[in-house]
C-alpha cells in the first residue's frame, strides 16, 4: 500500500534508501520526535524531509518551516516545492529579510513607525470620509428644514473636518506610500483623491497571483514595484495561509524575528515542524545570534544623550553625573586597552575586518579588562554600580520612547535609538555573566574610513540560550546534513533534550566512480609548514595532481596564506584562480565552472574555511578532483580556546573534539563532497596529509584523524605513497574514459 505522504513526493521513483528514510521520518514526526538525518549527496534529503513533513502538517494542522543558510539551497527548495505543488496543491511562502524586499531601504524600527503612521492616516481618512458624508447629509437637512441646532452641529463638524484635514496632511508627509497601497487593497477601500494613479482591479489580485505557483521574493518585488507597493508587506499577509514556509536561518535563530513570524502566522511554536538544512552550521550561526557587542560609538552617544538631556534627567532625580563618569571611564578604558595592544606601525595597517584583542585568559577566565574597570569605577566614588546601571537603563528607555515619538510626529528626520539604554543593558549583562564559562569577553578593533573603531564583545561560547528553547518548544524538528555525525555531539552542542530519531545513509553512487586516497606525507603541522623540503615535496605532489587530473581541480588549503603561496609555486599551463579574502568568489567560481563544463581544465586555490568548500555544486565537469591539503584547523586563538574551554567545562574530556576537531572534520568532509554529485558523475578526492591515512593512528597516535570519519567513509580511504599519486590518478581516469567509451 502506498503511504499517504507519497502524494507530496513529485518524483517518479525514489533513490536508494529514500523510501525507508521517509517512513522513519513520518513515524518520528507523528510522535513529535527530533530527527537527526545524515545523508550523503544523492540520498534526496530535501524531499525525504519535506514529503512526510507536509503530510503530517496537514493531518495535524501544523506548518512546515524549512531553513537554510545557503542561497543555492534556497533555490533548490523553491524548485522542489514547485514540483510538489504541481502534484498536490499547497500554499508555499518564500521569505527573505526586509532589507531584500523593502522599497524604502529603511531599518526595522523606522519601518514600524512608518507603518503606525500609515495605519493612523488610513483611519483618519476613514473618519474624514464619514464626516464628509455626515456633513453632506446635514447640509441637505438645512436646505429643507433650517434650525439653530443643526446649524451648530454643522459648524462643530466643519471645525472637526478642518482639524482632521490638517492631521491628514501631516501624516501624509510621514507615512509609507508603498504600505498604504497594500492596506488599501486589503480593506478594499474607496481610493482617496490623493492617489489618482492607484487603482485596484481583479487582475491585480495579489493573493490569487501569489498562490497560483511558488513565487520567489524577486518575483514579488517585481510585481509590487509595478504597482508601487511593498513586497515585504504583501508576503507577510500570505504567511498565515502557508502550509510550507521557506526562509533562512536568520528568521529562526533570531528570537525576535521568529516571534514576529509566528505572529504573522497566528501560530504558536508547537504548531511548527522545523527543518534545518546544512544543520552542521546551526551552532556557529546561533553563536553569532546570541553573542553581544557594545561599540565605542554607543558609549560616545550615551554620554551625548546624558549631556543633552541633563536637565530632564536631573529633574527626575537620576544620577546623571555618576552615569557620565561611568560611561566616560568605560569608553576611555576600551580605547586605551585596544590601542595599547597595537604593535609599532600596526595602527596604520589595520584591516577593515575586526581584529580580536584578548582581555581574558580563555581557560582561567581572569578578566583583566573588567578588573581594572571596576577599580577605576570604585576610585571614582561609585559604590553601587548595579543600581546605577538600572537607573541608566530606565532613563534610556524613557529617551528611546521620546525619540520614537519625535520621529512619529515629524519632529525628527530619522528614528534615533537610545545608546544609553544599549550601553546600560550590555554592561549589566557583562557583570552578571562575568564568571559564566559560557560567555567570553574580548575586544575588537578595526580601521574604517581612516579611523580606528573598537568594541567589546561577549562571545556566546555555547549558544544554548538560542537553541535550547527553540528545539524544546517546536512541535518537531528535522536536522539534516551530509556531515551531521557524530550525533551525540550535535545533541550536546545544541542542547537538545528530547526523544530523537537517528537516520544515516552513506553515498549510494557507484563506488567505481570515485577514488579516495590519503597521501602518506609527514603531517603538515604549523611548525613544519615553512620547512623548504616540505614545501618542495608538496609543490611537486600538487603539480602531479594537476597534471594527471582529467578536468577541473579544487585545492583547499589550511589558510589563505598557504593557498596564495602555493598558487605562486606551481607549474602549469592551465588557468589558475585564487579565492581571495574580502573579494567575492562568485566571478572566479563561474569562470572556473565554464572552463570545466567546456571540457577543459582549470585549477582553483582556496582555503578550507572559505566560501567555496561547502554549499557549492561542482557537478559533472565543474569539478573532477578535490584536494584537501593538511587538516585545516581554525586559527587556535583565544576566541577558539575559550569555546574549547567552555565545552570542556560542560563535557569533560570533549572540549577539543566539540570545539575544534569535529567541526574541522566536518569541513573536510564537506569539501570532499564538492565532487561526484550524481550517479553518472565521477571524481577523485585526495587527502594530502599523513594524519588521514589508515595507519596514522599507530604512527601519529593522538594526532591521527582517520578514526574521526564515519566507518563507511573510512572504508573507502586508500593509503598512497607520494611517488605513486600520479599512477593512482592515471589509472582512475583511464578507467573512467574506458567506461564512457
Amino acid at each position: 500500500m502506498t503511504p499517504e505522504y507519497m502524494k507530496f513526493f513529485p518524483k517518479p521513483s525514489c533513490y536508494p534508501n529514500q523510501q525507508e528514510a521517509m517512513d522513519s521520518i513520518h513515524e518520528a514526526l507523528q510522535n513529535s520526535k527530533v530527527v537527526l538525518f545524515e545523508g550523503a549527496c544523492g540520498t534526496g534529503k530535501t524531499l525525504s524531509a519535506l514529503s512526510p513533513s507536509i503530510d503530517v502538517a496537514q493531518q495535524l494542522d501544523k506548518v512546515v518551516i524549512i531553513a537554510t543558510n545557503v542561497h543555492q539551497q534556497m533555490q533548490q527548495f523553491v524548485d522542489e516545492s514547485r514540483e510538489i505543488k504541481q502534484q498536490h496543491d499547497i500554499n508555499v511562502v518564500v521569505l527573505k529579510g526586509k532589507k531584500h524586499m523593502c522599497p524604502r531601504d529603511e531599518d526595522y524600527e523606522t519601518c514600524n513607525i512608518l507603518r503606525e503612521n500609515t495605519l493612523e492616516l488610513i483611519e483618519k481618512e476613514k473618519e474624514q470620509s464619514q464626516l464628509k458624508a455626515r456633513l453632506g447629509h446635514l447640509h441637505q437637512e438645512l436646505k429643507q428644514h433650517p434650525d439653530d441646532a443643526t446649524v451648530e452641529v454643522t459648524r462643530t463638524l466643519s471645525t472637526e473636518r478642518e482639524k482632521l484635514a490638517k492631521q491628514i496632511k501631516d501624516l501624509q508627509e510621514r507615512h509609507c506610500t508603498h504600505f498604504y497601497k497594500v492596506v488599501v487593497q486589503d480593506e478594499d477601500m474607496q481610493k482617496p483623491s490623493t492617489w489618482d494613479e492607484f487603482s485596484i482591479n481583479s487582475s491585480d489580485d495579489f493573493s490569487s497571483w501569489y498562490n497560483e505557483g511558488v513565487r520567489t521574493p524577486e518575483d514579488v518585488n517585481e510585481w509590487a514595484h509595478e504597482r508601487g507597493m511593498c513586497g515585504y508587506e504583501l508576503v507577510k499577509r500570505q504567511v498565515s495561509h502557508a502550509r510550507l514556509l521557506i526562509c533562512n536561518y536568520h528568521h529562526i535563530l533570531n528570537p525576535d524575528i521568529f516571534a514576529n513570524m509566528l505572529g504573522w502566522m497566528d501560530r504558536g511554536m508547537d504548531d511548527v515542524i522545523l527543518i534545518f538544512d546544512e544543520a552542521h552550521n546551526i551552532e556557529s550561526a546561533a553563536r553569532s545570534h546570541s553573542s553581544l557587542t557594545l561599540p565605542e560609538y554607543s558609549l560616545q552617544h550615551a554620554n551625548e544623550e546624558l549631556t543633552a538631556n541633563e536637565s530632564v534627567a536631573m529633574s527626575d532625580s537620576y544620577r546623571v553625573k555618576d552615569m557620565e563618569i561611568l560611561f566616560k571611564l568605560l569608553l576611555r578604558h576600551l580605547k586605551e586597552a585596544c590601542e595599547s595592544r597595537l604593535e609599532f606601525g600596526e595602527r596604520e595597517h589595520l584591516p577593515g575586518m575586526w581584529k580580536d584583542i584578548s582581555i581574558c585568559d580563555p581557560k582561567k577566565r581572569t578578566d583583566h579588562f573588567l578588573r581594572l574597570l571596576l577599580e577605576q569605577v570604585e576610585d571614582a566614588g561609585i559604590t553601587d554600580l548595579g543600581e546605577l546601571l538600572g537607573e541608566a537603563a530606565e532613563l534610556g528607555r524613557y529617551l528611546d520612547e521620546f525619540y520614537k515619538q519625535q520621529y512619529k510626529s515629524g519632529h525628527a528626520k530619522r528614528r534615533k535609538r537610545s545608546q544609553l539604554l544599549r550601553s546600560a543593558e550590555f554592561v549589566t549583562f557583562y557583570l552578571e555573566h562575568s564568571s559564566d564559562p559560557l560567555y567570553y569577553p574580548i575586544l575588537n578593533i578595526r580601521r574604517r574610513d581612516g579611523e580606528l573603531e573598537s568594541r567589546i564583545e561577549l562571545v556566546a561560547c555555547i549558544p544554548r540560550s538560542v537553541t535550547a528553547p527553540l528545539f524544546q518548544s517546536v512541535y518537531s524538528s528535522i536536522l539534516m546534513s551530509a556531515t551531521l555525525k557524530p550525533f551525540p555531539m550535535t545533541l550536546a552542542t545544541l542542547d537538545i533534550k528530547r526523544t530523537v530519531e537517528e537516520i544515516s545513509y552513506g553515498i549510494t553512487f557507484p563506488e567505481d566512480n570515485r577514488l579516495t586516497i590519503a597521501i602518506n606525507i609527514p603531517p603538515l603541522f604549523a611548525k613544519s609548514r615553512d620547512d623548504p623540503a616540505n614545501i618542495e615535496q608538496l609543490t611537486h605532489i600538487l603539480d602531479e595532481i594537476i597534471q594527471h587530473s582529467e578536468g577541473n581541480v579544487l585545492l583547499f588549503f589550511q589558510s589563505y596564506h598557504e593557498a596564495r603561496m602555493y598558487r605562486d609555486r606551481i607549474t602549469t599551463d592551465v588557468p589558475v584562480y585564487l579565492d581571495e579574502i574580502g573579494i567575492s568568489s562568485g566571478e572566479i567560481r563561474d569562470e572556473f565552472f565554464r572552463t570545466g563544463e567546456s571540457g577543459h581544465k582549470a585549477v582553483i586555490f582556496s582555503y578550507l574555511w572559505g566560501t567555496l568548500s561547502e554549499g557549492v555544486d561542482y557537478k559533472d565537469g565543474r569539478g573532477r578532483t578535490v584536494v584537501i591539503v593538511g587538516i585545516g584547523y581554525p586559527a587556535l586563538n583565544d576566541r577558539m580556546r575559550a569555546i574549547e574551554s567552555a565545552y570542556e567545562h560542560e563535557y569533560p574530556g570533549l572540549g577539543w573534539d566539540y570545539a575544534i576537531l569535529i567541526p574541522t572534520i566536518r569541513k573536510v568532509r564537506q569539501a570532499m563532497g564538492r565532487v561526484i554529485r550524481s550517479p553518472s558523475d565521477y571524481g577523485a578526492r585526495i587527502l594530502l596529509d599523513g594524519r588521514y591515512t589508515t595507519g596514522s593512528l599507530r604512527r601519529w597516535k593522538k594526532y591521527s584523524v582517520f578514526n574521526k570519519f564515519p566507518a563507511d567513509e573510512q572504508g573507502e580511504i586508500i593509503d598512497v605513497e607520494p611517488g605513486k599519486v600520479k599512477f593512482s590518478l592515471m589509472n582512475f581516469f583511464n578507467d573512467m574514459k574506458q567506461g564512457e567509451s
